[in-house]
């Protein structure tokens, strides 16, 4: 009963210790992530910070990593023909070849590569896991397996090489592992009665006696304990040496090295001390924690439990063990045991992580405590059931819960206060100052939104005095020559130490609403006005009178904010601009001022907010849009400098402008507070409450303390910043790392090197739309990052910044491409360098360089073909022409020589005409003439190319030659009208040539038409002549039936109607009929292909030759030929 009362005592002391002393600069921020942000489960069991710096976070439903935008989850493979692959991740650890070990809760440990990004096999069989229930990375590395409920125990050296192989080597434990020690001589495992020291060659067994409890290492000595309370000790080189054994039987619980001392905790209360030097064995009756057990050495403090809900700390600066009790019964009774996680930061804080408790921040500069719980009235977390605690590289705190997911923490402290919020007024009205000021007496003077004006010391902040307004006061100026407080109110003009102050009946400022009011060395009043402009007070007659310094004029009708530089010139922020004027200037002539704005300067805004004078004259003013600008006068010129979000300004929206001694400029905004070095052309922006209000900053509530300090007004109490600078460090922006990269809508995975970079990648073509995904992993949640990209071959600029940090990219066309990223942190400051990812959209195959090859060596042979199948068809034409020419040559010569034979014989025949009849010589001679003209008869019978006027001649043989004479004359004309109509171009002369015969050549022709006066005879000889012309023109394609009637001497329609008769047959189909069977007569000749035969016939187009000539024969001209052969 007393030691719990005495730990409570403790511990009310400490908590009253922090209220007052090092925690009241120490400040936290936090943000929350579920389920509904991604996480697959919400309890963390387990968090880690990788080289890249993205966060693991290992749940009860399996890994995942956060980049800062997005929860990428990762899944070992189900469909692993091994046991089934536990989700519940309770270790992860990293490997110096970039993998991670993962220990679930089925005692499965696997390996995850960070490169590849997926679960691996631990061996060369295809294994996805090893037994193990703990984990431990070493000092050089190596992972550390081992199991406690069975003889397993593994040692993974996965150091970086170029194969990036895994080399698992299974130590040979006879029992499970009671504990696992890591020295300089090696690592020392105790299992059942072994003790093995496992080297950086081989595994040795040291020995086999006893029972092995616990080591500890101090120097180069290890010593160790077994379970009965012997004690040993080894030396690199040498070998197991014993030392001395305990007095009692108890059983020995750890070891621990303390002020020179090896320390033995028992299962008892008592606890001894061993003397290294002299083996002297004392009690230690300060250190009486039965059963104590190390729970973290972080720091070089070692932090022991005993299931106690009390947490006890050693080291050498301590000459008893601190005590911290963190759980009282009723917790410890309601888990189901008792968790600590230790870390102490590289602030030096110490954060315990209870499972029960919430969290505890302990500092080991002044032993001070801090508690939160999730019941806080603005808790930083959901749940007091803490599983584990990190810090990552920008000095946040990570805290994972049960069932209420992740929370981070983000750290202020050294050098901002927070002081008189909502929690410590008790009002959310008096919290939000609305003006401020300080005196030199120590007294600070806040105007509230209750229209209060408080007196604080500034020293101890206690209330001295309140002021009561009949509205609320917007500005407050300390008269240091009259040492009196000025008030400028809402509604009710100028008060003056809480007192309305005496004006005029005619005072303009009797109501006014006054938002800036200062005193010159003159000591006139000058107030600024929210729409009556500037007025200018002096004391005269016993009270005060106002006037316009402009006279009838107005030029400004609202003024925010108003200071003096070295000249005495009163610089003032209006709503048409930067105002500046002398006072003296001013009040002798009303129009001695000079007004800047963007008409007649480089100012951007008409309205200004806000405005300091800083050490070396230079006008600091506060935008609404426009960030800050830097402005210094030369001549009647303004030259101004604008900084905004782009420079590192937490907001646009500046509120308040200060310089601090050391000549830093202070900018408090809408949402934060930012601060520029004199040396630096940057932003550091800070965010300095738990609550949002609290970094909602007042216009131009703002005071320096004569100590030094900054004070600002919030719209809930104060802050309070120290010279010596913020304490949180400026957060490094870091080049994008690529999280993920979507190829046409599915996961692409890409391959790193060892430095973690992105390997050179190639795409087919139709892969050609790409989803980037990037983070600089930049955690702060105060304000977006921000991403610029400019892709090489593609874009012709960088894009405009984009908070999104994803690039798509659709339908690349074909080549190399490198992908250029960089990211502009929280804070506004862009990275040095940028991310570039190479990659190939390669060219398709139709269109690579063996594609160009196959088509050259394609047209060469095209060319080849169409210039040997049009030499042939040349050829082949010429070879028609001229079979043509040749036969019309051999018919005109055989008419010329028929004619020339006829005529001498129709001269014989004459004159054997008239020779008396009876003459037997006459009767030879007719005789002889008329067989000689059956001959000739049949001689142009026979020949197929003989023109109408012939073949007319060859149907007459039978008719007397007495009537040819008679005849003569009209067989003339018609023999050459016929031959006329049968011939065309050059054969038409020959024919008329021939129609000049002997008039009585032409009589015996005359006789011959004579005798075919029978329409038997006449359509026999339409039909001869029908298919001469016919097959003298068989060859030509553009041969029409209106050529065909011209030739036969008729018009269309009774050309038509005449091969109709003589045919049944229309001319076009008894051309077509002709035409194929010359086809088929020409395709049983070897000589001709197919395609020759159809350009022979007529026929242009061999698709439509052979269909016809299919549908004529019912086979095609191909398989007629195979049939004819």
């Amino acid at each position: 009963m007393k030691a719990r009362i005495y730990l409570f005592l403790l511990y009310f002391s400490l908590s009253i210790l922090f209220a007052g002393t090092s925690f009241a600069d120490v400040y936290l921020k936090s943000w929350q992530m579920t389920t509904g942000h991604g996480l697959p489960n919400n309890s963390v069991r387990c968090l880690l910070q990788d080289y890249h710096g993205q966060i693991w976070i290992g749940t009860q439903n399996g890994l995942a990593g956060f980049n800062g935008n997005d929860v990428l989850l990762f899944e070992p493979d189900s469909s692993s023909r091994h046991a089934f692959l536990s989700k519940k991740i309770r270790a992860v650890v990293e490997t110096p070849s970039h993998r991670l070990w993962v220990l679930t809760g089925h005692d499965q440990a696997m390996c995850f590569d960070l490169l590849r990004r997926r679960f691996i096999p631990v061996d060369r069989s295809g294994a996805m896991y090893l037994p193990a229930n703990h984990i431990h990375k070493g000092a050089d590395g190596r992972i550390w397996l081992w199991h406690s409920r069975s003889p397993k125990a593994y040692c993974i050296t996965d150091t970086p090489s170029a194969d990036r192989r895994l080399h698992v080597s299974c130590i040979p434990v006879s029992s499970p592992v009671s504990f696992f020690h890591e020295s300089p001589s090696g690592v020392w495992i105790g299992s059942g009665r072994h003790l093995y020291r496992v080297s950086s060659s081989r595994c040795s067994l040291v020995s086999s006696d006893f029972v092995w409890k616990s080591a500890v290492t101090h120097g180069r000595r290890t010593y160790l304990s077994t379970v009965d309370g012997r004690l040993f000790m080894s030396e690199p080189g040498t070998a197991l040496t014993s030392l001395v054994r305990l007095p009692s039987s108890s059983e020995v619980s750890s070891l621990v090295w303390w002020r020179d001392r090896l320390v033995v905790f028992t299962s008892i209360s008592t606890a001894y001390a061993l003397d290294p030097s002299t083996l002297h064995l004392s009690l230690c009756p300060e250190l009486k924690i039965p059963g104590a057990d190390i729970v973290s050495t972080a720091g070089g403090t070692s932090w022991l439990s005993n299931s106690s809900g009390t947490l006890y700390a050693l080291n050498d600066t301590l000459s008893s063990p601190l005590v911290l009790p963190l759980l009282d019964s009723r917790q410890m009774s309601a888990v189901d045991q008792e968790r600590f996680c230790i870390l102490q930061d590289s602030r030096g804080l110490v954060w315990i992580a209870s499972y029960g408790n919430g969290l505890f921040l302990y500092d080991p500069v002044d032993s001070s405590l801090k508690h939160y719980t999730a019941s806080d009235r603005f808790p930083l977390f959901g749940s007091d059931f803490l599983y584990c605690v990190m810090e990552d590289r920008s000095g946040d705190i990570w805290i994972g819960q049960q069932n209420a997911g992740l929370a981070h923490l983000f750290v202020i402290r050294h050098g901002a206060v927070r002081r008189f919020d909502t929690v410590e007024t008790g009002s959310s009205a008096r919290s939000e100052v609305k003006a401020l000021c300080t005196d030199t007496d120590g007294r600070m003077f806040i105007a509230g939104r209750d229209a209060v004006v408080d007196v604080r010391s500034v020293s101890s902040g206690k209330l001295l005095s309140s002021m009561s307004l009949p509205s609320p006061a917007y500005s407050l100026w300390w008269d240091s020559n009259g040492h009196r407080l000025w008030i400028g109110t809402r509604k009710n003009g100028l008060f003056v130490d809480g007192r309305p102050l005496q004006l005029s009946s005619d005072s303009p400022l009797s109501s006014a609403a006054v938002f800036a009011v200062r005193t010159d060395s003159k000591g006139r009043c000058w107030a600024g006005t929210f729409d009556s402009g500037l007025f200018v007070g002096q004391f005269s007659g016993g009270m005060w009178r106002f006037t316009n310094p402009f006279g009838s004029a107005k030029p400004v009708r609202q003024i925010r904010a108003m200071d003096e530089d070295s000249k005495g010139n009163i610089w003032a922020a209006t709503d048409r601009g930067l105002l500046v004027f002398s006072p003296e200037g001013l009040t002798g002539n009303p129009s001695a001022y000079m007004l800047f704005n963007p008409d007649n300067s480089s100012l951007r805004d008409y309205e200004i907010n806000a405005l300091t004078v800083d050490s070396e004259d230079r006008v600091w003013i506060g935008t609404v849009g426009h960030g800050s600008a830097c402005c210094r006068l030369n001549g009647n010129k303004l030259e101004t400098r604008y900084f905004d979000s782009s420079a590192g300004l937490a907001s646009n929206e500046v509120q308040a402008i200060v310089e601090d001694t050391d000549g830093r400029i202070w900018v408090a905004t809408q949402y934060g507070l930012s601060c520029k070095l004199p040396s630096s052309d940057r932003f550091m922006s800070y965010f300095l409450s738990p609550t949002l209000q609290g970094d909602m900053y007042s216009a131009n509530a703002v005071s320096s303390l004569s100590d030094g300090r900054i004070v600002f007004g919030t719209c809930d109490g104060l802050v309070f910043i120290s010279s010596d600078g913020m304490m949180v460090r400026d957060r490094v922006s870091r080049s994008p790392q690529l999280s993920e990269l979507y190829v046409n809508g599915t996961p692409f995975v890409v391959d790193e090197d060892s430095a973690g970079h992105v390997l050179p990648f190639s795409l087919p073509y139709d892969r050609n739309s790409l989803l980037w995904r990037f983070s600089n992993l930049d955690y702060s949640r105060f304000r977006s990052s921000l991403y610029s990209c400019y892709l090489e071959g593609y874009d012709d600029e960088w894009s405009v910044p984009m908070e999104s940090g994803e690039v798509l990219y659709r339908n690349l066309p074909p080549g190399d491409y490198c992908l250029k990223v960089r990211s502009c942190n929280s804070s506004g400051i862009w990275c040095s360098d940028y991310a570039s990812f190479r990659f190939t959209i390669r060219q398709p195959f139709y269109l690579t360089w063996w594609a160009w090859c196959i088509y050259a060596v394609l047209l060469a042979v095209a060319v080849v073909s169409a210039y040997t199948i049009t030499r042939k068809i040349l050829r082949l034409k010429q070879k028609v022409k001229l079979e043509q020419e040749l036969s019309a040559f051999k018919l005109r010569f055989f008419i010329q020589m028929v004619n020339d034979i006829r005529q001498p014989l129709v001269r014989l025949y004459d004159s054997a005409c008239r020779l008396p009849s009876g003459n037997e010589q006459a009767e030879a001679v007719r005789s002889q003439a008329s067989q000689m003209r059956s001959v000739l008869s049949r001689m142009l019978t026979f020949n197929g190319n003989a023109s109408d006027a012939d073949i007319t001649g060859t149907v007459a043989d039978d008719m007397p030659l007495e009537n040819e004479k008679a005849d003569s004359d009209s067989t003339m004309s018609e023999s050459a009208c016929v031959c006329d109509e049968a011939d065309s171009g050059s054969e038409s002369a020959e024919v008329v040539e021939a129609g000049n015969a002997p008039a009585d050549s032409v009589s015996a022709n005359e006789s011959v038409s004579e005798v075919q006066s029978s329409a038997g005879k006449e359509t026999s000889d339409f039909v001869v002549r029908l298919d001469d012309i016919v097959a003298r023109n068989l060859s030509r394609p553009d041969f029409t039936v209106d050529e065909m009637a011209e030739l036969l001497g008729y018009r269309r329609t009774t050309c038509y109607r005449k091969i109709k008769d003589a045919t049944g047959m229309t001319p076009n189909d008894y051309l077509r009929k002709a035409r194929l069977k010359r086809a088929a007569e020409l395709l049983l000749d070897d000589r001709l292909n197919v395609s020759e035969v159809a350009y022979r016939v007529g026929f242009e187009d061999l698709p439509y030759f052979s269909k016809c000539f299919k549908a004529y024969f019912g086979i095609a001209p191909s398989g007629f030929v195979r049939r004819g052969r």
